[in-house]
């Protein structure tokens, strides 16, 4: 915490470091292996409230077969389940988020408050970007609210949004007092939008140290900091607005760079071993030292019809005037698009987009659901395409 040092440059990890601490008390100092089995402990969870969300949305037993498949053939996902960080815990309590926004759109339940704050303040903690999941919830409750003519859904996203800024200062608040040091300012939010605007040899927008090198030259201090970055993203903006073409590949290269990398940077940050090479098993060697042209074809593919299928839910659900959807059923695809919004500005990784893939698994099951009944009533003879059961179907059967 003290000046130059670690979370004096970044304030905004308190949140996951304070987890690794207790972590640490409870178990022993350096136990990290029990932040990877609360990772691996998410991923039921994180599977049910994808599948709960999608009980709700679509009548459809197969779907959830679809779903599965899916979630099941995310190599990247389960990638990062041993990664020492926030990503897993995030995407799950995220996913109840949306989950509970969803269920209390459509039923009106009470208790929904309870599990989504605690989900959206569990997920601030870990990983600072999961904000853009509480302002999702917060569009969706309130168009929710004014429909209803009700200040409920207002109110619960005033109580996420203020559980969620009360626990961060409790934290930060907690640290102080115990190392007597003030938490510092920190590298301000608007460097890493100016880097992520930004092209060096790290690539479009890419970490090139560059933000922590302005933090030092002006002292470590946030304010003069902040006001130095407001002067030079200004100018690149002029830049970018005077030379349009030079902009317009300069985002396409970087969006590419983020959503068109189909392992999403998992084996380059998980590529940390407590073995010898000799000692791994031989998926884990084709994966992270043989280069394995399978592997990554089938990453490849994986990615086109996940892409592809999440594309024809958006389109056949769209244009699905038959029955009244509440906007809650669409806020997976506002999740989607806040934070293609938030890759195109922020600092770029294709780590950061690994939630909103995930977040396009229930998605693509319905698209593919969807895509299945549109073929069996158009092509003729498909007779089996047609047998697609509901939900009240098989209730009936039994």
């Amino acid at each position: 915490m003290k000046p130059k040092y670690h979370m004096a440059i970044f304030p905004h990890q308190f949140g996951l470091l304070s987890v690794i601490h207790l972590i640490f008390s409870l178990f022993g100092a350096w136990h990290y292996e029990v932040f990877q089995y609360l990772n691996a402990l998410c991923m039921p969870l994180l599977f049910y409230s994808g599948y709960k969300f999608l009980e709700i949305i679509c009548d459809t037993a197969e779907v959830i077969l679809y779903y599965a498949v899916f979630f099941l053939g995310c190599l990247p996902m389960f990638l990062y389940v041993p990664f020492v960080y926030g990503e897993i815990m995030s995407i799950t309590f995220t996913m109840v988020l949306m989950w509970q926004v969803l269920r209390y759109c459509r039923t009106g339940r009470r208790s929904c408050f309870v599990w989504g704050t605690a989900a959206i303040v569990l997920a601030c903690i870990v990983r600072k970007n999961s904000l853009i999941l509480l302002i999702a919830a917060g569009i969706v409750l309130a168009v929710h609210s004014v429909k209803k003519a009700s200040l409920w859904g207002i109110a619960w996203f005033l109580v996420m949004a203020l559980a969620v800024s009360g626990s961060d200062r409790l934290i930060q608040a907690h640290y102080e007092k115990v190392s007597g040091i003030e938490v510092a300012g920190g590298v301000p939010y608007i460097s890493w939008v100016r880097m992520g605007l930004q092209d060096s040899w790290a690539g479009p927008g890419w970490f090139d140290n560059t933000s922590i090198e302005v933090y030092k030259e002006h002292g470590y201090d946030t304010e003069l900091t902040a006001a130095a970055e407001r002067e030079r993203l200004g100018e690149m903006l002029e830049e970018m607005w005077e030379d349009k073409a030079s902009a317009v590949d300069f985002f396409r290269r970087k969006i590419l760079s983020q959503w068109n990398a189909p392992e999403y940077s998992s084996v380059v940050e998980t590529k940390q071993f407590d073995c010898e090479l000799q000692e791994l098993r031989g998926f884990a060697r084709r994966i992270y030292y043989e280069n394995d042209p399978a592997v990554w074809a089938y990453m490849d593919r994986y990615q086109f019809l996940l892409y592809f299928y999440a594309a024809v839910s958006a389109v056949l659900l769209f244009a699905d005037r038959k029955r009244g959807r509440c906007l809650a059923e669409y806020i997976l695809y506002i999740a989607i698009v806040g934070g293609f919004l938030f890759s195109a500005v922020w600092e770029s990784s294709s780590r950061y987009v690994i939630p909103y893939v995930v977040y396009m698994i229930p998605l693509a099951a319905v698209g593919m659901c969807l895509l299945t009944r549109l073929l069996a009533e158009k092509i003729p003879g498909r007779t089996f395409l047609r047998k697609i059961f509901s939900k009240s179907d098989i209730k009936k059967a039994a």
